[in-house]
């Protein structure tokens, strides 16, 4: 950890994932901090499973020097032997095309077999060798904030200068370079880094998808991007600095955008601060936002209902409401307003 900065009060402790709710969406933030919408899914269950599988593994090749084969073998062994039967399927599934990765934490990148000194910090590793990084910093009118998070796997390279991170994803999206690029994970996980070894002056960061064997191109964030990367986090801070005490979900602004609305887990529980009374004509641009919550939400019910028809076989007969596939088709309808962004090209030749 870096030196720290404080003498008298104690810094807030914020972990890279609460701070990134807060930078994402301040309404998704407080209704997960609140209890009122819960985050976990089946799908960051299957993700921490994941995880577990390759932290042992890579705890093995550090402790014991295993080859290439025997990595593999172990993570495919602690995926099978999964503590949870119901997900246990999917974790297989997840690490079936891992051989890329257990190539690039055993090999260096002309084909030498790598050390396993070189693996310094990694997920589940202890003492020094853990991922967790932290260190402090002032945000403010001088709050004394403790920031914190645990990377996959930092490992040395040929310069002491430049340390490679790695991470792994082992959802069903595609990961890019400019994904990784842009992302406030990755940023604020090359900031530890360049924060925690001072004579380091590039981290380079890989992101590997378990279920394709495939990963991005690397990504080089340097020290001289510290400042810009430090704005942000500082930005995001202090946004939780402002509402994280809120008690009512009105008073916590909300962001709303198509991609962000579409996969966030409080769409149905948003208030966006809501402003019944508000007129559309004064104010088109907040019912515009407001319209992205609705019909995100709208997605989401719309989709469950559609599980039950299939589930079924038959639409659901409310009497005098259904619901389903048979819906009489009406007349040819002139093509109705919707919303868009500048980056859709539906219609496009």
């Amino acid at each position: 950890m870096t030196d720290e900065i404080f003498t008298d009060d104690a810094p807030t402790i914020l972990d890279r994932s609460t701070i990134e709710r807060w930078a994402t969406c301040p309404q998704q933030a407080h209704l997960i901090q609140c209890g009122c919408v819960s985050n976990v899914n089946r799908a960051m269950d299957v993700g921490s499973l994941v995880h577990a599988c390759i932290s042992r593994a890579i705890g093995n090749r550090r402790r014991l020097s295993i080859s290439p084969p025997i990595m593999r073998e172990c993570i495919e062994t602690y995926a099978a032997e999964c503590p949870r039967p119901d997900v246990q399927p999917d974790v297989v599934a997840a690490v079936r095309k891992t051989w890329s990765l257990v190539d690039a934490i055993c090999r260096q990148p002309d084909g030498r077999e790598r050390s396993p000194d070189d693996l310094l910090r990694y997920d589940g590793g202890h003492g020094e060798r853990s991922g967790q990084l932290a260190t402090d910093m002032q945000v403010g009118g001088g709050v004394a904030v403790r920031i914190t998070g645990e990377v996959d796997l930092l490992m040395s390279t040929a310069s002491i200068e430049e340390l490679d991170l790695r991470d792994w994803k082992s959802g069903w999206k595609h990961w890019t370079a400019s994904d990784v690029a842009a992302s406030f994970q990755f940023q604020f996980y090359a900031y530890l880094v360049l924060a925690n070894y001072p004579g380091v002056n590039t981290v380079t960061v890989r992101v590997f998808m378990t279920r394709d064997g495939q990963s991005t191109r690397a990504v080089e964030f340097r020290r001289r991007d510290m400042h810009t990367i430090g704005e942000r986090i500082n930005s995001a801070v202090l946004v939780y600095l402002a509402h994280h005490k809120a008690v009512a979900a009105v008073d916590v602004p909300a962001w709303p955008e198509p991609d962000k609305c579409g996969v966030c887990p409080c769409t149905l529980s948003c208030t966006m601060p809501s402003r019944p009374d508000a007129d559309i004509a004064e104010d088109p641009e907040y019912f515009a936002r407001r319209l992205i919550v609705l019909e995100a939400g709208a997605a989401k019910i719309r989709g469950a209902l559609s599980k039950l028809v299939k589930a079924n076989g038959a639409d659901l007969d409310f009497g005098d409401l259904k619901f389903g596939q048979n819906k009489p088709k009406g007349k040819a309808r002139a093509v109705p307003c919707d919303l868009y962004t500048i980056g859709d090209k539906a219609g496009e030749e």
